[in-house]
């Protein structure tokens, strides 16, 4: 199959390294972004424990509009955002690739947002 080379630019952009770092019918914008910061950018990030705190606050949104918004407020909750700041990013670069490796625009009817910031050699880098 061929792609548009000015859609797939590089190895992270390919369907096996997007189908490999998502779920079956979801992205996984968490693993994507954590296979940036170990594997690429050479970032020690601890393993999350085995179980959350009890005293983690549910969340109050019952009915996520985008995969984003989850991410976002459930790994800002308690001792995650710690790690999360670092991971998410990156992550979210890949919000424009569906489960599959397929190019989209939308998440359940919301405009993907594929921005985010982070860090890169000490400075303050916006994507």
């Amino acid at each position: 199959m061929s792609f548009d080379p000015r859609q797939r630019k590089g190895l992270l952009m390919q369907v096996g390294y997007l189908a490999s770092n998502a779920y079956s019918i979801s992205t996984d914008p968490i693993h994507r972004g954590l296979f940036v910061i170990r594997n690429l950018l050479c970032r020690e990030v601890p393993d999350p424990p085995q179980a959350p705190p009890p005293h983690l606050p549910q969340p109050r949104i019952s009915r996520f509009v985008t995969t984003r918004d989850e991410v976002s407020l459930v790994t800002g909750q308690s001792f995650c955002p710690t790690c999360h700041v670092e991971i998410n990013a990156p992550g979210f670069a890949f919000e424009g690739f569906d489960a599959v490796g397929q190019l989209r625009e939308t998440d359940n009817g919301a405009r993907v947002d594929t921005s985010g910031q982070m860090v890169l050699d000490g400075q303050f880098v916006r994507f």
